[in-house]
């Protein structure tokens, strides 16, 4: 069959992707190994569809024909999928395939309505030398759930970089996240800006009362003549 000339007029990517978003993974294996066809056509509703079903062996085999091709918004369109359908398996084949990769993905459903499915994917993509620079990205996106299960699942320190995730919280007069960090043990002490200037001064009132509620103002050294 290798030696088959094709026949003209035939999309064999064309056909690949249909045998895929329809479960025929035997003949997804057949026109890509003996044709050299691969799923590029329609290639987000292929995988999206297959995940959406639950399909393991259908995904694991897409993710490994499409290689670094794949982008990152159809492996987060699958991902969501799987959520969506309650498929963990699926989820954990998409983050463990491109690990360098995986965590726009969980940055992605940290965003839609189904932390509680990712919780258990969390060390998987985000290692313990990444977790607090992760942490600092979610203050500034304001994902308040995002920032706990970093916080509670990961450990990530709410201290580190001179306590810049309150800061940055305070900056933005996010008075949720300001409430949560303070509860969990930041601190308004920096060698830089302090997190009370810079809500003042962007006229987060909210904010300041959260962190005089907490007594966290830092003491300002009186000197006396």
């Amino acid at each position: 069959l290798k030696c088959l000339p094709r026949r003209p007029g035939i999309n064999m990517n064309r056909c690949i992707a249909f045998a895929a978003r329809w479960g025929h993974l035997h003949v997804v294996k057949y026109l890509h190994s003996n044709w050299g066809a691969v799923a590029d056509y329609d290639e987000f509703t292929s995988v999206r569809e297959a995940a959406a079903r639950g399909d393991v062996d259908m995904v694991s085999y897409l993710l490994d024909m499409s290689g670094e091709r794949i982008s990152n918004y159809v492996l987060s369109q699958s991902a969501t999928a799987a959520t969506q359908g309650g498929h963990k398996d699926v989820l954990r084949v998409i983050l463990e395939a491109y690990p360098g990769r995986s965590v726009d993905v969980v940055q992605r459903l940290s965003r839609s309505s189904h932390l509680d499915f990712i919780d258990g994917s969390l060390p998987l993509v985000i290692s313990p030398n990444k977790r607090n620079r992760e942490l600092q990205s979610a203050v500034k996106d304001g994902h308040l759930q995002y920032v706990a299960r970093l916080v509670e699942y990961l450990e990530a320190d709410v201290r580190c970089c001179d306590n810049l995730a309150l800061y940055e919280a305070c900056k933005q007069g996010n008075v949720k996240l300001v409430e949560y960090l303070l509860q969990h043990g930041a601190q308004t002490e920096r060698l830089g800006e302090a997190p009370l200037t810079v809500a003042a001064r962007g006229g987060y009132l909210n904010v300041v009362n959260e962190l005089v509620e907490h007594g966290r103002i830092p003491t300002v050294p009186v000197f006396v003549d």
